[in-house]
């Protein structure tokens, strides 16, 4: 897991995120350890609603659009962050809707979780999220819809 923090006090905020780690059962790398293993995209989320993964790809293929994947519920657009807003135009020009669009940190390398393991990933991030401070403002590079794809480098007890 990738945290990103937007802060007015770098030390305040390393000590703020190791602290709601460690009460929530995991453990922080090093500053800068897993970066290497997530990209910087553009991702734009298209929900299924009769749309097909053809439509979809047809509209965004000459948008710079890298990939589409199947989500089941929905579709995941992959983009360069920069050819994320024409990605986005490109859709609204062929008609089709979109949930979201944002650039996120892609991880480079996935790990299969099992049922058990995709459960307690979902629970953590959502104690996470709960225990995070107001004075900084957390985004992680995975939601627990994500878990089950992410490697993780934090170790749930």
């Amino acid at each position: 897991m990738l945290v990103e923090c937007l802060t007015d006090n770098r030390n305040r905020a390393a000590s703020d995120v190791r602290t709601a780690m460690t009460r929530n059962g995991g453990s922080m790398a090093d500053p800068g350890s897993v970066a290497y293993l997530f990209t910087r995209k553009g991702v734009v989320i298209v929900p299924k609603d009769g749309t097909t993964e053809d439509d979809v790809l047809v509209a965004v293929l000459d948008a710079g659009a890298e990939e589409v994947n199947d989500d089941g519920e929905s579709f995941e657009v992959v983009s360069e962050p920069t050819d994320m807003v024409a990605v986005r135009t490109a859709l609204q020009g062929a008609g089709i809707d979109y949930d979201s669009a944002e650039a996120q940190f892609v991880p480079s390398v996935t790990v299969p979780l099992e049922e058990d393991g995709a459960r307690r990933c979902s629970a953590w991030s959502r104690r996470w999220r709960s225990s995070t401070t107001s004075r900084t403002s957390t985004r992680t590079s995975t939601s627990p819809t994500r878990c089950s794809r992410s490697l993780t480098s934090v170790v749930s007890r």
